[in-house]
């Protein structure tokens, strides 16, 4: 895959329905398509190399990560739109955001990277 389909892949998997009839987020891909691609693609060490992981890819990795992990009750929003961790071991996807932030060679992804794995456990519930 070039990069340049690679990014058109990673905003085709994150891109909101624009004819969306309630306020909700709705994507493209329903629920249960986003989960199996984020499972299957986007943590699947062989398909993913976390180590050349782009800005786009980890922009993609974490609006899926979050989301996935919000329709799994794994994270938990409050009014305002801030969000808490009920069990951060459990979360889906968390070894490939390891991966990442430990061999990803991208200065830029590096740092938000790690930043999202501090934030992530500075929300979890105690």
């Amino acid at each position: 895959m070039t990069e340049y389909e690679a990014k058109k892949f990673f905003v085709f998997l994150t891109k909101e329905n624009e004819n969306s009839v309630s306020r909700e987020r709705n994507f493209l891909l329903n629920e249960k398509i986003r989960f199996e691609v984020f499972k299957n693609i986007m943590c699947n060490e062989k398909l993913l190399d976390s180590s050349s992981i782009g800005v786009e890819g980890f922009s993609c990795f974490k609006m899926l990560f979050l989301n996935v992990n919000n329709e799994k009750r794994l994270l938990e929003h409050d009014a305002s739109g801030n969000f808490s961790v009920n069990g951060i071991q459990q979360l889906i996807g968390l070894d490939t955001l390891w991966n990442i932030v430990i061999f990803c060679k991208d200065p830029e992804v590096l740092q938000r990277s790690r930043n999202f794995l501090v934030d992530l456990h500075v929300r979890t519930k105690i």
